[in-house]
């Protein structure tokens, strides 16, 4: 935690879940192993659009503190207890929402709002019991959710985890600019510095992802009946930070997006610099929403 969470602001069960996604392990066993040799996952992880220099030196800082972890975990017998109380609460959870999910297409609907296609028409879930408060995307098209939610979050969370990232940050100059340019929205910048760090979003281009992200799936959402209302979705959650979510979300409703069928990164490029979304303008936005 300390090193993970207290030293560079990550969520420690989203980061590790992502890491460890870039392997098929399937036990604690084969966990370890991994641990004692770190080639296969590097390898796999280093093609994600999730890899950077800076967050692998943290993993293998982190090698030993897991090894006593897993072992811990062994010793105490966990996987049985696992397999025996908990696995069959989650096969009769899947057994009672699979009947819904084809009324859902969820693919089709992240493709047209991002304008470009995702690369496999499928989306894997994995229904755990030790995952809230988080949903936590992972490689592939592929995230986790927690067996006690109501299939609504389930939908929700799909389009939202899909749609990360909805851009190429680290490819695209032109974009980074463009976020770059919102440390002079002072408004922004002070959710951005002076919120609960445990909620993640530490940094201008986490939260401007992740408000992106927000405003996109509360469209899809509103169009499958089954969004939270916009208003008290963001005057509740993770105390009301996500105010970029809700000027992207005003200008998406007011010119019917995307009817333009542009990308996603091109829709945010025009509405900047066509002056509609400005660094300053996003108080004006917010004020506006909830008045």
């Amino acid at each position: 935690k300390k090193k993970v969470k207290d030293e560079h602001g990550n969520i420690v069960s989203a980061w590790l879940c992502l890491n460890f996604s870039a392997v098929e392990d399937s036990s604690l066993e084969q966990m370890s192993a991994t641990l004692n040799d770190l080639s296969v996952l590097k390898a796999n992880f280093i093609k994600s659009p999730y890899y950077s220099d800076e967050s692998w030196a943290m993993f293998e800082s982190v090698n030993n503190e897991l090894k006593i972890i897993f072992q811990f975990l062994q010793e105490i017998r966990f996987e049985n207890y696992w397999n025996n109380e908990i696995k069959p609460v989650i096969e009769k959870k899947i057994t009672e929402i699979q009947p819904g999910l084809p009324a859902y297409d969820v693919v089709g609907n992240v493709e047209y709002y991002m304008g470009s296609r995702l690369p496999s028409n499928k989306i894997t879930v994995y229904i755990l019991y030790f995952t809230k408060p988080h949903g936590i995307r992972i490689t592939g098209m592929r995230f986790l959710t927690a067996v006690d939610w109501p299939f609504e979050i389930l939908i929700r969370t799909a389009s939202h985890e899909m749609m990360h990232p909805p851009y190429d940050y680290s490819n695209d100059e032109e974009l980074r600019n463009l976020i770059e340019s919102f440390k002079k929205d002072e408004f922004l910048m002070d959710k951005v510095l002076n919120h609960n760090p445990s909620f993640g979003y530490n940094t201008l281009d986490g939260l401007f992802e992740e408000d992106c992200v927000q405003a996109l799936d509360q469209i899809i959402n509103e169009k499958f009946n089954i969004a939270k209302g916009a208003k008290k979705r963001w005057k509740e959650s993770d105390d009301g930070i996500h105010v970029l979510a809700i000027a992207l979300y005003q200008i998406m409703k007011d010119e019917n997006y995307n009817i333009k069928k542009e990308k996603f990164r091109d829709f945010l490029l025009r509405v900047v610099n066509n002056g509609t979304l400005m660094p300053g303008s996003v108080e004006n936005y917010y004020d506006k929403f909830y008045r």
